[in-house]
């Protein structure tokens, strides 16, 4: 029994699984809820844009490491983004496929949250969405779009010197530090069982949508709250 997580919201490719199969010396055990059987393996890589490329390879890896096959997959939980449009496009049509193919739910979480994980202590997660906007999430907010004027507003009245993010340049937010979180697959394995939400069945596979928003429709959504 496993669960497979995928994030591919950004130019980091992140893959975990979730196992109760016989540990192996390169497996790393994870004791939750008092049941120090479940270890959770992972995978993380810079690829840019080549997700088509590495994704089936990176789970193909990952699950071999783990001393399991396809069949053996229960759940899937599903890094939602905000992040690269073609990026969460080619992660959800591959986690949709696998679910169809095995029958199996999927469960889709903000990426964000999981960047949450990486460091409870900052407060503001930044993500670029492209031509002067930024995908943001502060404390326990929803994710919002903001033109840089604005984040950088927001910045300077929360007094705010620290953020996490993967795609933004220090030198874009002069000033910040810019802390890159990692183990963000994990991380998703990890919220899903502290989760509330339902997951989807084959059936409703349909309904899971990634969350990206397209500049030109940033733009419109913006004048429209302005």
């Amino acid at each position: 029994m496993a669960t497979l997580s995928i994030d591919t919201s950004s130019s980091l490719l992140s893959v975990a699984v979730l196992s109760v199969a016989e540990q192996s010396v390169a497996e790393q055990s994870v004791a939750e809820h008092g049941d120090n059987q479940k270890t959770i393996l992972e995978y993380e890589e810079s690829i840019g844009h080549n997700h088509a490329e590495s994704l089936s390879k990176a789970c193909d890896e990952i699950l071999k490491q783990a001393g399991i096959g396809y069949s053996d997959i229960k759940k899937i939980v599903l890094g939602s983004g905000p992040g690269s449009f073609t990026g969460l496009r080619i992660g959800y049509a591959y986690a949709k496929g696998i679910a169809c193919a095995l029958n199996v739910p999927v469960v889709s979480i903000c990426t964000f949250e999981a960047f949450s994980s990486f460091d409870e202590s900052i407060k503001l997660i930044v993500g670029d969405a492209r031509s002067n906007l930024y995908f943001t999430k502060y404390k326990n907010s929803a994710v919002e779009m903001l033109e840089k004027k604005q984040l950088l507003e927001f910045i300077a009245v929360n007094n705010i010197n620290r953020i996490i993010s993967l795609d933004i340049m220090p030198i874009e937010l002069s000033g910040l530090e810019v802390c890159r979180p990692s183990s963000i697959a994990k991380n998703l394995i990890r919220l899903e069982q502290h989760s509330k939400s339902e997951p989807q069945t084959k059936a409703q596979l349909s309904e899971i949508t990634p969350l990206y928003i397209r500049p030109i429709n940033a733009k419109t959504i913006l004048e429209r709250n302005g």
